[in-house]
């Protein structure tokens, strides 16, 4: 007679056997935080490693366009003087010119080739640090006319030096060109057989770059 409340009885243990305890679900609870945590930190590594490559991809690559822009300017230098707009003449080729010049490096160069209208003509350029980066200038003529200004264009950020020298025929570096006469005891050089252009980015790496000018190898 006693036989169904046994049944009964051992019917409950073995289901309340079968659950987890607190304790179990407690520490379930602490291994998935812990996963979780691990998880999200090597998520944070994976995308912060992805963003550094790409601004280390997006700075070399800012880098090289911007040597090839000058390289294909210096490349197509012309021996062509111009007046500027304090109605002055002005070389055509020229490095540091004093304290007060626009910019660092400037000369004329000829148009592009199978270009139309004004990038056809030969233009005067120059290069120049401004507040952090490398800018490109561009004189709207040669001969510029009174109060006339250089558009600026931003060609390579982030930038903490810029530096250019160029080397004579006798082989001596100058900080600045055209080199006066009575330092060489001869006839001034329109420009230098090679350029030295260095670049000290922010982030501390020093781009040296030397370009010889055409025709003068």
């Amino acid at each position: 007679m006693n036989r169904a409340p046994e049944r009964s009885s051992s019917r409950r243990r073995c289901c309340a056997q079968s659950g987890f305890t607190l304790i179990e679900i407690l520490a379930a609870l602490a291994i998935f935080a812990i996963m979780a945590v691990l998880s999200y930190r090597a998520l944070a590594a994976v995308l912060d490693s992805r963003a550094q490559l790409n601004a280390e991809t997006e700075k070399w690559r800012n880098s090289a366009l911007f040597f090839t822009r000058v390289e294909q300017d210096l490349q197509s230098f012309l021996n062509r003087p111009v007046r500027s707009p304090d109605d002055l003449q002005a070389a055509a080729f020229s490095v540091n010119p004093d304290s007060t010049a626009e910019s660092t490096l400037t000369f004329t160069r000829g148009g592009f080739a199978q270009a139309e209208g004004t990038l056809a003509a030969p233009q005067r350029v120059g290069y120049r640090l401004r507040e952090a980066h490398v800018e490109l200038l561009l004189w709207p003529a040669l001969d510029s006319a009174p109060r006339a200004t250089a558009q600026a264009f931003m060609v390579l950020p982030n930038v903490s030096d810029f530096k250019v020298r160029a080397l004579d025929a006798r082989g001596i570096w100058h900080e600045r060109w055209p080199v006066p006469s009575n330092q060489t005891g001869n006839p001034p050089e329109f420009s230098p057989t090679l350029v030295e252009m260095r670049v000290t980015l922010n982030s501390g790496e020093m781009l040296t770059r030397l370009f010889a000018m055409r025709g003068a190898l």
